[in-house]
């Protein structure tokens, strides 16, 4: 059985085909291309036509490899943003990125202040961070009301464009949850959270678990893209839900999700809402059949890849593979930087922001690409350790294995150093676990897989995994 997986990360997407047969799940890239946001005369903001258009592109590109027989398609993205939809179905406007400045503390303490943190806390499980969908929503409630009165229908990023492709409106349960507007208890959207932001619940489309037919592909997408009524299934939208869906646990284990953020967390099978969660800030966001992904947000290889584009705005020839090779050969320096630093989380010259932290901070100042890199990957690993041990602290479990997933575990660097830090065994793979996390979705839908057990059986036995353990 065939089904085609598109997986959007706040840097590029891929296209990727998955294959069920006996041996297991064969992974084919179809498409890959680059997510590069827009900047307007106020805000930055994805660019959703470019988007769609990719998404089209590698459905015709499934068609022309010989692929025409899928028998499902299913699409995951980054949480917390959205598109407005008017009354006509129109998107309204390119949905802001959420790295965009004017999302601010005080947007959000201006929502706090009106429910209650610790009451917000207990009804959510959602960590307090100032992009989060509800307090973007505060914002362009306070500041664009006129365009917030004429909004029928808020979707997801995954949703909309399930949306683009079907014509149908729904909302995927897990990312729903990054909106901090879920009530754990009852997994619908909360009133009184609602009630602050003055919204009507009937905004949002209804609440669908991953593995639900959203519908099938308009006549518009399949004359466009040479291709018959194909179903578009929900995944476990959320790309880290997707991401974690892939790993095969085991009981002592837990999980670091490396792309653009290092997502460090858990599966559980009950949220955790205790005071000492609530004092670290961690987060319970809805996983695959049922479960909570309990989560720590730490900024991961947007360091890296900030740094890479500032030297290439210098009109150095580098790469990603390039400078890991540099930071490999280069020795420790024993500097770090907080990677959560809020001058890291915007868009600018990565080079000169680190030494500038290093000025501020009356440190050493590091000169080369080199040192800046090992700096940024021994500050990541040292983050993943003090976040490891507090995980531990606060799920009452012994963690003594890291999976390492998506493209951080293609870093051996990353990995030893995550296994040093730590003092734990880390397991690197698989790398397209998001993918994987979202094919896996579509078969067990398609009852061609039973159920997340044997998925993870299959996954087991049939990819292979690279083990750093700690060394002195």
């Amino acid at each position: 059985m065939k089904v085609l997986s598109f997986d959007l990360g706040a840097s590029s997407g891929r296209a990727v085909l998955g294959i069920h047969h006996e041996q297991g799940i064969k992974l084919i890239e179809i498409h890959r291309f680059v997510n590069r946001p827009i900047k307007d005369n106020q805000h930055v903001r994805w660019d959703i036509p470019m988007l769609f258009k990719e998404i089209k592109k590698g459905i015709s590109k499934c068609v022309e490899l010989g692929h025409r027989d899928i028998t499902s398609i299913s699409i995951d993205t980054w949480g917390v943003d959205f598109g407005l939809i008017d009354s006509n179905g129109v998107l309204m406007q390119n949905p802001i990125h959420y790295r965009d400045p004017s999302f601010s503390d005080q947007h959000m303490e201006s929502i706090i202040s009106k429910i209650g943190r610790e009451k917000m806390y207990k009804a959510t499980g959602i960590q307090f961070i100032n992009f989060n969908s509800i307090y973007q929503l505060a914002y362009l409630k306070s500041f664009y009301p006129d365009l917030m009165r004429n909004v029928h229908h808020i979707l997801w990023i995954p949703d909309l464009f399930n949306y683009l492709l079907t014509g149908v409106m729904v909302t995927e349960y897990t990312v729903a949850t990054t909106s901090g507007m879920i009530n754990l208890e009852n997994h619908t959207w909360d009133v009184d959270i609602l009630n602050a932001l003055d919204l009507d619940c009937g905004v949002f489309p209804p609440l669908q678990d991953a593995g639900t037919q959203v519908g099938f592909l308009s006549e518009d997408i399949m004359k466009e893209c040479k291709i018959g009524k194909i179903p578009v299934h929900l995944s476990a939208s959320h790309d880290t839900a997707s991401a974690v869906l892939a790993i095969p646990f085991s009981s002592n284990s837990a999980f670091i999700s490396c792309g653009t953020w290092s997502l460090i967390g858990v599966e559980l099978e009950k949220p955790i809402t205790t005071k000492l969660s609530y004092q670290a800030n961690y987060t319970n966001e809805g996983g695959y059949g049922g479960t909570i992904r309990f989560l720590k947000n730490i900024n991961g290889l947007w360091l890296i890849q900030e740094l890479i584009k500032s030297l290439e705005e210098s009109q150095v020839v580098i790469n990603y593979e390039m400078l890991e090779e540099e930071i490999a050969r280069t020795k420790s320096m024993e500097c770090y930087i907080n990677p959560n630093d809020k001058l890291f989380m915007e868009s600018g010259n990565m080079f000169h922001k680190i030494q500038q932290y290093f000025r501020e901070h009356n440190m050493p100042i590091l000169e080369s690409r080199s040192e800046i890199g090992r700096c940024i990957l021994e500050s990541l690993a040292q983050t993943y350790l003090i976040n490891i041990n507090q995980l531990g602290d606060i799920s009452h479990k012994e963690i003594d294995t890291i999976h390492l997933v998506g493209g951080g575990a293609q870093s051996e660097v990353l990995c030893q150093l995550t296994a040093n830090k730590t003092h734990r065994k880390v397991i690197a793979g698989p790398v397209e676990a998001t993918a994987l996390g979202n094919i896996i979705t579509q078969l067990i839908a398609l009852k061609s897989i039973k159920d997340l057990v044997e998925a993870r059986d299959i996954i087991r036995k049939s990819y292979e995994f690279k083990e750093y353990l700690p060394q002195s």
